[in-house]
């Protein structure tokens, strides 16, 4: 059965969607949508699909049995709202919304009109992370003790650089180091204490949250938006029979430069692989149409906003969060 998708949103990350629902098979891409023209005919064009400037007049003219919101996090709860209210299915990236409240609201309205919604954490269905999960699952590294994981790359820019604008963003801890909040509790189970340390400036936004597991282990999650260097990616975990480590530089099968304006661009990229967000897209949308859950829960993904949101606090007042002993059930 072919799913009609339409896609609201031109920036990085609608694009990235574009093209992988450019090689799913039997979906049909019945429009996409930008306020900026520009953006708006560039994913049209790939996607072989019509341009719309607004989603009104998008959904006044298509069809889609699911609606993809790839828009900055201050705006998605409108447009998710608007599109469960048309009856559609809806496809997001995590955090879902700009507060833990307003993802309430979206979870509450889609349960009341039957629609499903589906929230993206692409990390999920990489296969290093998976790797990882199955690495210590098995027991090949014993019992975890501390795990690392750091990422660094430039500021992000986003529609109206709207990344640098703490009051819509958040910051690195919600827009960044959420994904790896949710993945920690994935592969290592639940998490007793938060504490974090945030520190933005002109340009540069560098945060630590630690968390204590259930287990007693340690998860240590830094991330830096600043970085003259690409984005790299390095985990570490070390448990008391061994240690496995993954290196973002050390895994592409090529690099490719691009001279983009007055900026270089580099991106490291294997040729046999699709992307996860490929794969990502690929199961929530078989998940619809077999009626199957998905492997991301919605209410794991709240769960994890609701920790990245304790993180923030830690940060505010320098004190350790409880986890344990919030109301998150």
């Amino acid at each position: 059965m072919t799913m009609k998708v339409a896609l609201l949103g031109g920036g990085s990350l609608g694009t990235q969607y574009a093209q992988s629902l450019c090689e799913l098979g039997n979906v049909e891409v019945t429009g996409v949508c930008d306020i900026q023209a520009e953006a708006a005919n560039k994913l049209a064009s790939l996607c072989q699909s019509i341009a719309y400037a607004s989603y009104e007049e998008m959904i006044a003219n298509t069809e889609p049995d699911i609606i993809c919101v790839c828009l900055p996090t201050f705006m998605q709860k409108e447009y998710i709202l608007k599109a469960i209210a048309h009856g559609k299915h809806v496809i997001c990236e995590a955090p879902m919304a700009a507060t833990s409240a307003e993802a309430e609201d979206i979870m509450s309205a889609a349960e009341a009109k039957g629609v499903r919604i589906f929230i993206g954490v692409a990390e999920r269905f990489s296969p290093y992370y998976k790797n990882l999960k199955d690495k210590i699952a098995k027991g090949s590294i014993g019992d975890v003790g501390v795990t690392h994981i750091q990422h660094s790359g430039p500021q992000p820019r986003g529609y109206k650089d709207w990344y640098t604008d703490e009051s819509k963003s958040k910051g690195i801890i919600q827009q960044r180091l959420i994904h790896d909040i949710f993945l920690m509790r994935w592969i290592l189970g639940e998490i007793r204490t938060v504490y974090a340390m945030h520190r933005a400036a002109s340009g540069i936004d560098y945060a630590l949250v630690t968390l204590r597991l259930e287990t007693g282990g340690i998860v240590n999650l830094a991330g830096h938006w600043g970085d003259s260097e690409p984005y790299r990616c390095r985990i570490e975990a070390a448990g008391n029979k061994g240690v496995v480590r993954y290196d973002s530089r050390n895994t592409s099968s090529y690099e490719l430069k691009k001279k983009q304006g007055s900026a270089n661009t580099i991106t490291a990229e294997s040729p046999m692989l699709h992307s996860s967000y490929y794969y990502q897209l690929e199961h929530f949308i078989d998940c619809i149409r077999s009626g199957a859950a998905s492997q991301v829960a919605v209410k794991d993904v709240h769960q994890a906003l609701q920790i990245a949101e304790a993180a923030i606090r830690s940060a505010q007042t320098g004190m350790p969060v409880p986890w344990g002993g919030m109301n998150h059930g």
